[in-house]
């Protein structure tokens, strides 16, 4: 079972073993458990990935009229990493690829509150939000793999208003 090789979920063994071992050992189960609590086998992830290849479906139809580009293989990878980095407390994204081939990740929670992140497989992370009346972002960032402060941020706002 997972974790099973690292001692997590079985009863913990404290006989001679010293006080700095047991806390290692609590700082590793805590960092696995942080990882497992992503959006990896999640909600998020498990409806966003089928709706990402229907919507490259729809791009590479779209493409064969000159109407859309498809995303590129490195674009793809980014999106892929993006969700797998997603924490567990955050709503669905619904993906959907843009007529420049990015791909655009988007929470609309209502009227004044909505987030959309795109990637374009160059390494760089767009974002554009509204965080209530009047308060409008938008921008880029750099985007190595794994959710930025500034993205969670937007979207740990989003989520508690």
């Amino acid at each position: 079972e997972a974790g099973y090789q690292y001692n997590i979920g079985r009863p913990r063994v404290s006989a001679g073993v010293s006080v700095e071992a047991l806390q290692l050992a609590t700082l590793f189960k805590r960092n696995v458990f942080d990882k497992l609590r992503t959006a990896i086998g999640q909600n998020a992830i498990i409806t966003a990935i089928p709706a990402l290849g229907e919507s490259y479906k729809e791009a590479e139809a779209l493409a064969s009229y000159g109407e859309q580009s498809v995303p590129s293989v490195a674009a793809m990878q980014e999106a892929q990493e993006f969700l797998e980095a997603l924490p567990h407390w955050c709503a669905t994204p619904t993906p959907r690829i843009e007529p420049s081939g990015a791909i655009a990740f988007e929470w609309d929670l209502g009227p004044h509150r909505w987030v959309v992140l795109a990637l374009k497989g160059t390494g760089a992370i767009e974002h554009s939000a509204i965080l209530g009346p009047g308060n409008e972002l938008w921008g880029t960032k750099n985007f190595a793999g794994t959710l930025g402060n500034h993205e969670r941020g937007l979207l740990q706002e989003l989520m508690s208003m």
